[in-house]
């Protein structure tokens, strides 16, 4: 039970200092902590959706939230086609 505790803690830890990097104007110098703030961004400025972990993109990777350029575009036109499908049926 300690042990399941302190990683639980630690995990948190390792969350809460990735989103306030992520979160504030201050830019790492390392550069494995300017890739977790990139990494952040991501998910909030061009896809919610998808890259959705905060502390490392392996898990991304891993659970396939990483959108490839051709991915983002075929999503963007489909979110295009949609809202203009929503208007035309307003009209």
């Amino acid at each position: 039970a300690v042990t399941a505790t302190a990683a639980y803690t630690c995990m948190g830890l390792l969350y809460e200092f990735a989103h306030y990097l992520a979160h504030t104007k201050v830019v790492p110098k390392n550069r494995y902590l300017r890739g977790i703030r990139q990494h952040h961004m991501k998910h909030h400025l061009v896809d919610k959706e998808n890259w959705l972990g905060f502390c490392t993109s392996e898990i991304d990777a891993a659970l396939g939230t990483i959108l490839t350029p051709e991915q983002l575009r075929a999503n963007r036109r489909e979110a295009q086609a949609a809202r203009v499908e929503g208007l035309a049926l307003k009209s």
